[in-house]
């Protein structure tokens, strides 16, 4: 038996293993995932249903009805409605993965080798740079991307200021909370258990690209990159805060594209 003095970030394979191997590890994580994505629907289904039967009481008439939304609105609902069931489900997987210790499940410990984390923020940002100069520079790329956006973004200038807050809140808070403690917190750790390191870091990054599908087709491509600096700040940062820090940074810059956006 391990000493319980034994630091579990520095040795993820301390103490009792858990006994889910990483396949069955990754079958909870997809199955937590599908009941995510079930939760984002239904929120996504009851604000529209809230807006069609605030209508219908607008017009003097009480009937439950379906109004069509904002797309802004849409992934608000649809993030608080994905957190809502992923995060106490991930949760109480990082404190059956730490035996009962919820911190040591997540691989919620304070920051290791910050300078080379601020490092992969530098290159985040740098990278974003990059890929805008590409685009500029592909005119076909472009369009198709524009296009995307404003699908991604009609209707914002005729939302009222609180809702593109919330928004902004919900993608640069609740959205990488809710995904790093699922992917890069207790599934890493458990993985971590089994695995080295570097099919570790693909295992998740690569159960993150394949979530974004349900987003839109071109999700993943943008996310693809994001994703692998995400896996290596978690490794080398040995916390869940390293990868949950660039993971905001990098939300945080596209929520301020939108916010700009409602004003431009």
């Amino acid at each position: 038996m391990q000493p319980a003095s034994v630091d579990r970030r520095q040795n993820p394979n301390a103490g009792p293993v858990d006994r889910y191997g990483a396949a069955r590890l990754i079958g909870v994580l997809v199955a937590w995932c599908v009941l995510g994505l079930a939760g984002a629907a239904c929120a996504d289904m009851s604000t529209h249903v809230i807006a069609g039967t605030t209508e219908q009481l607008a017009a003097g008439r009480w009937a439950l009805g379906w109004a069509p939304i904002s797309p802004i609105l849409r992934k608000t609902s649809a993030i608080a409605g994905f957190a809502s069931v992923v995060v106490p489900l991930s949760l109480w997987s990082g404190r059956r993965i730490g035996a009962g210790n919820v911190v040591a499940g997540l691989g919620d410990y304070r920051i290791r080798r910050q300078r080379f984390v601020a490092a992969l923020a530098i290159v985040l940002i740098a990278s974003l740079l990059v890929f805008v100069m590409l685009v500029a520079e592909v005119p076909g790329f472009a369009r198709f991307l524009t296009t995307r956006a404003q699908e991604d973004t009609s209707g914002i200038r005729t939302l009222p200021l609180e809702a593109v807050a919330i928004y902004c809140i919900m993608i640069t808070i609740v959205a990488p909370v809710s995904e790093e403690i699922l992917f890069r917190g207790w599934l890493w750790t458990g993985l971590r258990r089994h695995l080295e390191p570097l099919p570790t870091g693909l295992i998740t990054a690569s159960l993150f690209v394949a979530a974004h599908l349900s987003v839109n087709a071109y999700k993943p491509l943008v996310v693809m990159p994001v994703a692998v600096l995400l896996s290596v700040a978690r490794h080398y940062g040995s916390s869940v805060r390293a990868s949950l820090a660039l993971h905001m940074l990098n939300n945080g810059l596209a929520a301020l594209m939108v916010a700009v956006s409602r004003f431009g």
